[in-house]
């Protein structure tokens, strides 16, 4: 009997100190679908149905109001050595809760990519595929026009590659 009293202080302790079982507190409401506005550049990499690896990059311009107004999305299969496709984004939606957490559909000439994800700020974000296509991940981060010109390659990069 005192065996299991001391096992059970012993546990309730070890709760007390790591705070109990309470989940983090989600960020106060900041965000709405106004926080994701302007063309915004993404990359992606993950595996396809056939369990290939692929990256996909490209951009999109959110309207402040939910609606996905157009942009380019780049596919490289690189399991397969084909060359990139490029492919228009036309049109789409996009949903932002208050804790930053959305939902978005961009719509292509090939179908449409389901995403979901997390704003870290108005200008920055996570990424995840949630179409059930492919399973991939990534950021996005707000441009300027700036950003898109071949100007905008004339300072210093960094590169880290890895793979198999």
């Amino acid at each position: 009997m005192r065996m299991r009293i001391a096992a059970m202080v012993v546990l309730a302790m070890s709760l007390v100190a790591c705070g109990g079982a309470k989940p983090p507190t989600p960020p106060p409401g900041q965000f709405s679908n106004a926080s994701l506005k302007g063309q915004y550049a993404f990359l992606m990499t993950g595996i396809d149905l056939t369990g290939g690896y692929f990256a996909q990059a490209g951009s999109f311009t959110a309207d402040g109001d939910g609606a996905i107004t157009g942009g380019l999305e780049d596919v490289l299969q690189l399991s397969t050595g084909e060359p990139a496709t490029t492919v228009a984004i036309t049109g789409g939606s996009y949903e932002v809760q208050s804790n930053g957490n959305g939902t978005m559909t961009l719509t292509k000439a090939d179908g449409s990519l389901g995403l979901s994800f997390v704003l870290q700020s108005t200008s920055t974000g996570y990424v995840v595929q949630s179409d059930l296509n492919q399973a991939s991940n990534g950021s996005f981060n707000l441009q300027t026009g700036a950003d898109f010109t071949a100007g905008s390659l004339a300072t210093p990069y960094v590169f880290d590659l890895y793979g198999v």
